[in-house]
């Protein structure tokens, strides 16, 4: 039996002072720059997770595959000056140009394994033992 298990083994967090009208503004801070950040049986339990511990937002239109590099998943979305992720309130706020909202960029690292529990025949194989 074998089981795939996903691992999350870097995520950084940048955040740069975002223009509705002219785009990023200034130089990005890190936020976040976290190594080994936890194992997990599957997608749904990994996003959950790094929602409830790091506030990603749970709507997955912010969620991408990053196309440049195997293994990468981007989350971009809005965050205010607490970095929490901005309301419709504050967007709308932005947009006007009466808040300040800034630009987050999320990249996590995954590495995805198979767990597997061999049969007796394949550890008398591996090991050169006896099946008892």
């Amino acid at each position: 039996m074998s089981k795939s298990v996903l691992t999350v083994t870097y995520l950084t967090w940048i955040s740069t002072e975002d223009s509705y009208e002219h785009g990023e503004v200034g130089k990005g801070m890190t936020v976040l720059d976290e190594s080994n950040v936890g194992r997990y049986e599957g997608p749904g339990q990994l996003m959950r997770d790094l929602v409830r511990r790091f506030g990603l937002p749970e709507d997955k239109k912010a969620w991408g595959a990053f196309d440049g590099e195997r293994g990468r998943i981007e989350v971009q979305f809005l965050v205010n000056a607490d970095n929490h992720e901005a309301s419709s309130r504050e967007i709308e706020r932005w947009k006007k140009g009466e808040e300040r909202l800034w630009a987050a960029d999320v990249s996590i690292y995954i590495v995805e394994s198979v767990e597997k529990t061999p049969s007796p025949a394949e550890i008398s194989r591996t090991f050169g033992i006896q099946v008892i």
